[in-house]
């Protein structure tokens, strides 16, 4: 073998993850003799094989999670997608309930049609991954000078009781505000769908306590980024929805996202169902219709596109903004710590053996979601599911165990 273009490295890959053992045949990039080689160039040459190494057990590490997973993943480093996969269906038909009157058989076709199944292009109700593209919106005011993180919440809605509450506390869920999703329901008329501005109504009305005074503390609260999406719209005299498609989604290559008040004009597409643990779909419900705490869909395919477009290309807000964005802004008075970070839309976690992760869980109505991306080696992954069984529990940590080498 005189050189490394048609030398192959023939190495037993130990996969103890799946009890076996795989021989691996990488066909190395050098042209070099191996003779010639110096010890940077051996270095490279090795790293190489380990990079292969890597994809490959991320590749089968994804394709055993897809064996108990009903949703989609994708895995990403720098611009390189390792792997994109999907398994299962965009209705189950797995639970009676809601099919009263058909038989097991009836189900069992219906599930299997198709155009039924699940792919890396189906759109997903993304729950609080929402939150990060409400941020984005509501940094790209500011940035445009047209609204400021010291404004207060009655600028906006002078009707609201609540004094002294800031864009930037609800941005970092400092604010106090009450949890919209614990109100009584008879403050609602639950035969229709819940707006933004029937919340605020009712908000209005029945004026229910914050929880803390604004600043003291910090507690994650859907109320506040459903209050966010409704100043996004009263300041940018647009839809909310809009003014995301317009700013945020089409800037990033997110062509085909869309929120919850556009479902009817996109029904053709590949769209999931969410459904319990028991695999019982769960039907329209009144408050899917409240938007920026949740509401938007999207496929993993297009989170990628916004990975690169909002951390890396910054074409959606400049740099000054986006450190913000993904920095610590729950910071409380004194020594007092908040239990988790948060910065603004993006969840915080320094990892003593991971580093610096930048994330956000999702979960509404039978839909489970997890989106991290770790600055460091620019690693990105995506998992979306429409059940709620649990079936990638940890997978964060065993993802990242396999990059790390660990």
């Amino acid at each position: 073998m005189k050189n490394l273009l048609t030398f192959l490295l023939l190495l037993t890959l130990t996969c103890t993850a799946f009890g076996q053992k795989k021989l691996t045949t990488i066909t190395l990039s050098s042209d070099k003799p191996l003779a010639e080689c110096n010890a940077e160039e051996l270095d490279n040459l090795f790293n190489e094989a380990n990079k292969t190494f890597k994809e490959e057990e991320l590749q089968q590490h994804i394709t055993q999670l897809c064996k108990r997973l009903n949703g989609s993943v994708l895995v990403a480093q720098g611009d390189h997608i390792i792997t994109k996969q999907a398994a299962g269906y965009l209705r189950m038909y797995g639970n009676s309930k809601g099919y009263e009157g058909w038989t097991k058989a009836q189900m069992e076709a219906a599930k299997k049609k198709p155009a039924n199944k699940i792919t890396t292009g189906t759109f997903f109700e993304l729950a609080s991954v929402s939150k990060q593209f409400t941020a984005a919106a509501v940094l790209k005011l500011v940035e445009q000078g047209k609204l400021h993180l010291t404004d207060t919440l009655r600028k906006f809605f002078p009707k609201l009781p609540y004094q002294k509450i800031t864009i930037h506390q609800m941005l970092s869920h400092t604010s106090g505000l009450p949890e919209y999703f614990n109100f009584p329901f008879d403050y609602f008329d639950t035969t229709v769908t819940l707006t933004n501005t029937d919340m605020i109504d009712v908000l209005i009305k029945q004026k229910p306590a914050t929880i803390f005074r604004p600043g003291a503390n910090w507690k994650y609260t859907n109320t506040n980024y459903a209050l966010l999406a409704s100043i996004v719209a009263k300041v940018s005299g647009m839809k909310f929805e809009k003014f995301v498609e317009e700013n945020i989604l089409r800037p990033a290559g997110m062509t085909n996202s869309f929120y919850y008040t556009q479902l009817e004009n996109n029904k053709e597409k590949s769209i999931a169902k969410g459904h319990l643990r028991n695999m019982e779909e769960l039907p329209y419900f009144f408050m899917d219709g409240t938007l920026g705490d949740k509401g938007l869909y999207s496929t993993v395919e297009e989170l990628f596109a916004w990975k690169k477009a909002y951390f890396i290309d910054k074409k959606i807000i400049g740099e000054q903004w986006l450190n913000k964005a993904k920095s610590q802004q729950n910071k409380l008075p004194g020594k007092a710590k908040p239990e988790e970070l948060y910065g603004y839309g993006l969840r915080l976690e320094d990892n003593p053996h991971f580093g610096r992760l930048i994330y956000h869980g999702g979960l509404w109505r039978g839909f489970l979601h997890i989106i991290v991306y770790r600055e460091e080696g620019d690693i990105f992954f995506v998992i979306l599911s429409n059940c709620r069984n649990g079936a990638h529990k940890g997978e964060s940590n065993k993802i990242l165990h396999i990059f790390d080498g660990a």
